[in-house]
């Protein structure tokens, strides 16, 4: 949140309180909405303490030399003001608790003149109160001074004294008006000077450790030529430590390690641009004449800090996990051993980062120690990264399905194995990296950069990502290809067919597409992609709507096909849907049953057993075969030949009644029993003679009328009854034993919906249903599927028969299974029950 936003929420209130107030009595603006005034007091403390205690006087910057960055705990608001000056002194913050710092320069910047000043407070601003923030900056560096005695002027009259902080550069200092402001923490300090003999001599003769911010420490060179020792001492406030070394003829004889710059001027930068390779080699060749007791790196490489590098590292005695983070950033050490070698740095280089506002100046510095504590001058690599431009100026449009998107690219200086794109689905939470699928250069010398996108029909996100860091992002939108569709409207769902203009997208359209009627999205209950059919629901029967389609997640409402509107059908029942409606369709008193038998092994046939048949059968639309079955017109009226297939049962699975159907053998001219004489004891009450019969029957009960001709043995189906609804589904319960002797055998549900079809009746729908044995009632259901898009119910067939080999009086005769039984004299098969028929819409 920026200054501007956080405060111009009250401006109004502001101004409304400010100009109803007429008078004041007091020199503030009392607040009540939440919000009050803060003013900036700020002092730099421009002293440090000396060696002997004392308070010297440095540099004292002026408030406008000075920046004040100013944040909440929250961190919900951070500002900076470049100079205190500009910092308003009567503003008005939410009420809350901020923190406030003052700075001048900035620890990293060490050198000669180069004091780092810095303070901050904590202020909590309460709501309608005048809250002053006083801010005191102090020093935040270490002042170091190089004092030289007489003699010590005398030998070495042109010594420079180098001070070093891990990771940071040398800094020379050569008299004692200088003064260098360095890092607090442990600062080395190397000398060089010209010995008698020509050699110049760099020695490592102490180190500052642990060195305090504002202490100033005097580093104290003196030189006793008759004894050839050279004695340096520090002093602060705190500490006092002295250090002898004799510079003896070894040491004055013994040539120093060489570093040998490669490629490059020592301290005169080079300039790369980001992501390539310098172009000659560059390197640094270490020689030494005595064996090495450290070699020093230092990284001054802003843009390698992520990389976790440590900012100074003896590369002789370091471990093995810092020298594998060194190798893995691009520093060629192979060759280095306590004899010298070579390092390579266009790795390294290669993966210095441009960082836009930021210090791009990279420094390495190596210095070599022999075991003797002779050492060479620090030689120092710099390096200026400059800026690969990349910048993204246009994008194609991309359609749900396309597989790529084209990025038009100004792009100079561009290292593309260092290149690549990542692509977010989810607003930017996920990453991935995607391919580049091709690369042109157009007329006007610009980057036409083909990028692979996923499936799918989300907003994409894309950033492009040049050497680790993010340099562009941008947004895809996806379009919606141009399609239509149309809508065959069911009673509770509705079919929906997709018209592509572009026939090649079906399956995608379909993959993706949602279903609306006005802004409400229709749950989807299939898709078949293959042919473009959605299948939807959550409508209402008999109710017109407005259909449109998008492919899009986030669709505006030009990505809406146009509105079709539709009605959707009612949910008619099946005529006597329960069976409760029937009506008596068989009464027969004293059938015979079976032929004439005798009362024992004497041959006198006065026996003779006979069935009654009072029977209901389902009416109001419902048909049966009884007529067939049960033909009165047999010249052998016998219960061999003469069985009811369908009729109305107690054994109900709700309500009074239900239906049952039974396979059964009759004969319409059914041959003469022969009389049964009983053979011996026990005697049957029945006769045990079973004759020949000539037709088998399944037991059918449908919808429609039926008719048969006993003369011609003919028979007439006139199924199916009128209907305007097409049913998903016809539901209801049965049971089912199968015949005794084929327990293997199968009941059946037809289904049929038939409607005109391009100006002719034809079927819309078929289904048949096997059932299984099920010795109680259970709940079975019947799917009907509507391959013909568009066309309307005219009528209905349902048949449910007792056997699956169902057909014409000869395919019956053929493969209805019967079991002859004499002691009831029939000839029955399978058994099916059904109750409570119900059509799903």
């Amino acid at each position: 949140m920026n200054r501007q936003s956080r405060f111009l929420t009250y401006i109004t209130i502001g101004l409304t309180l400010i100009t109803s107030l007429t008078a004041c009595n007091e020199d503030r603006v009392v607040l009540s909405n939440g919000s009050g005034f803060m003013t900036l007091g700020i002092t730099c403390d421009p002293t440090a303490i000396a060696p002997d205690g004392s308070e010297i006087e440095l540099f004292n910057p002026t408030d406008s030399q000075c920046s004040v960055s100013i944040s909440d705990v929250d961190g919900i608001y951070s500002h900076t003001w470049e100079s205190a000056a500009d910092f308003p002194q009567i503003e008005r913050y939410l009420e809350g608790t901020y923190d406030i710092t003052v700075s001048y320069s900035s620890l990293e910047v060490e050198g000669i003149r180069s004091p780092c000043y810095m303070g901050t407070a904590r202020v909590v601003v309460s709501s309608g109160e005048t809250t002053r923030a006083a801010v005191t900056a102090t020093l935040s560096n270490v002042p170091v001074r190089f004092i030289t005695s007489d003699a010590f002027n005398s030998e070495f009259p042109s010594a420079t004294l180098l001070l070093h902080t891990p990771g940071g550069s040398y800094i020379e200092v050569t008299s004692e008006n200088q003064v260098a402001f360095m890092r607090p923490g442990n600062i080395a300090a190397y000398l060089s000077i010209a010995l008698d003999n020509g050699k110049e001599l760099v020695i490592n003769p102490i180190t500052i450790p642990a060195a305090k911010a504002r202490y100033v420490y005097d580093l104290e060179f003196d030189y006793d030529k008759d004894s050839r020792v050279l004695s340096v001492e520090y002093n602060g406030a705190e500490t006092q430590v002295r250090k002898s070394i004799l510079i003896d003829e070894h040491i004055a004889d013994s040539p120093s390690p060489t570093i040998m710059p490669i490629g490059f001027v020592p301290d005169s930068p080079i300039s790369v641009t980001e992501g390539f390779y310098p172009s000659s080699g560059i390197g640094m060749d270490i020689s030494t004449p005595s064996e090495l007791s450290s070699l020093t790196l230092s990284i001054n490489a802003p843009s390698l800090r992520e990389a976790s590098l440590p900012s100074e590292t003896d590369l002789l005695n370091a471990d093995s996990e810092t020298l594998a983070k060194l190798s893995s950033a691009g520093l060629d050490i192979a060759g280095i051993t306590p004899t010298g070698g070579l390092i390579e740095f266009n790795n390294l280089i290669s993966s210095l980062v441009y960082r836009p506002g930021a210090d791009n100046r990279s420094v390495f510095t190596i210095i070599a120690t022999d075991i003797y504590g002779l050492s060479s001058a620090p030689v120092s690599l710099m390096v200026n990264t400059e800026e690969a431009k990349l910048d993204i100026q246009s994008v194609s449009r991309v359609e749900v399905g396309d597989p790529s998107v084209t990025l038009t690219i100004d792009a100079e200086n561009i290292s593309e194995q260092n290149c690549y794109a990542e692509i977010s689905t989810d607003d930017g939470r996920h990453w991935e990296k995607t391919d580049i699928l091709d690369i042109t250069l157009n007329e006007e010398g610009l980057h036409e950069v083909a990028f692979a996108i996923p499936s799918g029909t989300a907003t994409l996100s894309l950033r492009i990502v040049y050497c680790g860091q993010v340099r562009d992002t941008i947004s895809i939108k996806r379009h919606s290809p141009a399609y239509s569709i149309e809508v065959d409207a069911f009673a509770r769902v509705a079919r929906i067919r997709i018209i592509p203009n572009d026939p090649e997208l079906l399956s995608m359209i379909t993959e993706y597409a949602s279903i609306f009627i006005s802004d409400t999205e229709l749950p989807i209950i299939s898709r078949d992609i293959e042919n473009g059919y959605i299948m939807v629901m959550g409508l209402s029967s008999s109710t017109t709507y407005n259909f449109r389609s998008t492919i899009m997640t986030q669709p505006d409402e030009n990505d809406f096909t146009s509105p079709v509107p539709a009605t959707t059908e009612g949910t008619p029942s099946l005529p006597n849907c329960d069976f409760e409606d029937t009506k008596e369709s068989i009464k027969y008193d004293d059938l015979p049953s079976g032929g004439r038998y005798s009362q024992n092994s004497v041959a006198i046939f006065n026996r003779q057993n006979f069935t009654t048949y009072h029977l209901s059968t389902p009416v109001k639309g419902w048909a049966n075969t009884n007529a067939k079955t049960f033909c009165r017109g047999a010249s052998n009226k016998n219960t061999w030949y003469m069985q009811p297939s369908v009729f109305s049962v107690t054994d109900a699975a709700n309500g009074a009644y239900g239906v049952k159907l039974t396979s059964v053998g009759y004969d319409l001219n059914g041959p003469e029993i022969q009389p049964y004489l009983q053979e011996s004891k026990p005697y049957t009450d029945y006769s045990k003679n079973i004759p020949e019969i000539s037709h088998r029957a399944a037991g059918k009960l449908f919808l429609g009328e039926y008719s048969f001709n006993p003369e011609s043995g003919e028979e007439v189906y006139k199924e199916g009854i009128s209907f305007n609804a097409r049913p998903l589904s016809l539901n209801g319960y049965y049971r089912f034993i199968p015949a005794t002797n084929s327990r293997d055998e199968r009941a059946l549900i037809k289904v049929e919906v038939l409607g005109v079809h391009n100006g002719e009746e034809t079927v819309l729908a078929c289904k048949e249903y096997l059932l299984a044995f099920a010795s109680g009632y259970t709940a079975f259901s019947v799917p009907i599927d509507y391959p013909v898009f568009g066309a309307k119910a005219s009528s209905i067939r349902v048949m449910f028969s007792s056997s699956a080999k169902y057909g014409s009086i000869e395919q019956e005769d053929a493969g209805v299974a019967l079991y002859f039984d004499p002691q009831t004299a029939t000839a029955t098969g399978n058994q099916l029950w059904v109750d409570n028929i119900t059509l799903g819409y």
